[in-house]
């Protein structure tokens, strides 16, 4: 719900088991269901994929 919760860091653990930010540059991530359902552009930079299989998992949008 991007009105109800703000953006948030996208953690990971490191080597040492400690948990760390896993974009250390201070990128931001947000829910974009309301504007885009995946993040395809940031996961094709990301992972340099062209293809993407996503499943629904919101059974409240089926009617939209």
């Amino acid at each position: 719900m991007p009105l109800l919760y703000g953006p948030a860091d996208l953690l990971c653990k490191n080597e040492k088991g400690d948990i760390v930010e896993y974009m250390p540059m201070g990128t931001k991530f947000i829910d974009g269901s309301f504007s885009s359902d995946a993040p395809v552009r940031k996961l094709s930079e990301f992972f340099n994929v062209n293809s993407f299989i996503v499943s629904m998992t919101n059974p409240f949008t089926i009617p939209f």
